[in-house]
């Protein structure tokens, strides 16, 4: 009963210092929109990015996980059906990015700056405005823009709430249809999420530029995601073994799989 209360008390302690660094955020959200200032703005976007990357990391490990159906790998994948549990959470986070963008009449390219006519660079050759916008304008377009953000974050959540559900059903009856409907889901997910996140990446960080061209941005980002949702799992299972919350069901072994994976994926990442 002690440590259940300790734990609550540790919750409560970390909620109440959330929402005030949220109120903070807000209050330097709206102080930079009265001052055209983007750069809290471009602080939330990178807040949000940080975040968002753990989360889509662990989406992208419990499909990994299914497909390859590695015995070890049920341990600490629990652990990455909590975190996917906070996407739905961290799309309301990122949505006043689009309602800025949606309703902020004065400047709505503050943070993407070709969401504003009036910011495009004019072209070289004094034909009107930047070719290259005039080339991208069919994707780099608000509507289609917003279209595509609230599609990608519809993927990702009904995806985690899937395997979420899928591994909860398999607690209750132990019934093995549950592990084949993961699996299917799986095959099917890791594909839609990686096209995507590619294109997310590149809607929400790589068009802050519009005039920057890159063919690896999307495997750049989504590398950091596995290797930052890896480190964010091995400081958790960490922290539940040194507490003896993990039993004897975890063990150096696992820290051992997780470190090959973080070695693997850090080759494959940008250099």
């Amino acid at each position: 009963m002690v440590q259940i209360k300790r734990h609550s008390n540790k919750s409560t302690y970390a909620l109440i210092i959330g929402l005030i660094g949220l109120a903070i955020s807000i209050i330097g959200l709206f102080k930079g929109l009265s001052q055209s200032d983007p750069r809290p703005l471009l602080g939330w976007l990178i807040g949000f990015s940080f975040w968002f990357s753990i989360l889509i990391g662990s989406l992208y490990f419990i499909m990994l996980f299914y497909l390859f159906d590695s015995g070890w790998s049920v341990i600490v994948r629990r652990q990455f059906e909590h975190a996917v549990s906070g996407l739905k959470w961290i799309a309301l986070i990122f949505s006043p990015l689009l309602i800025i963008s949606l309703f902020y009449d004065k400047d709505p390219g503050i943070l993407w700056g070709w969401l504003n006519e009036e910011k495009l660079l004019k072209s070289t050759e004094g034909h009107g405005v930047d070719v290259l916008y005039q080339a991208k304008s069919p994707y780099l377009s608000s509507k289609f823009f917003i279209i595509r953000s609230v599609f990608f974050f519809f993927i990702w959540i009904i995806l985690a709430e899937v395997f979420r559900n899928v591994s909860f059903s398999m607690d209750r009856d132990g019934n093995l249809k549950h592990i084949r409907r993961g699996r299917v889901f799986a095959s099917i997910g890791v594909i839609v999420t990686s096209l995507s996140l590619t294109f997310a990446s590149i809607d929400w960080l790589k068009s802050l530029d519009y005039h920057w061209f890159s063919t690896m941005y999307g495997v750049w980002f989504f590398t950091s995601s596995i290797l930052a949702s890896l480190a964010t799992i091995v400081i958790v299972c960490y922290l539940f073994q040194k507490q003896g919350q993990s039993g004897k069901i975890f063990n150096n072994a696992h820290f051992y799989y997780l470190g090959c994976l973080m070695l693997a994926f850090t080759i494959f990442g940008p250099i």
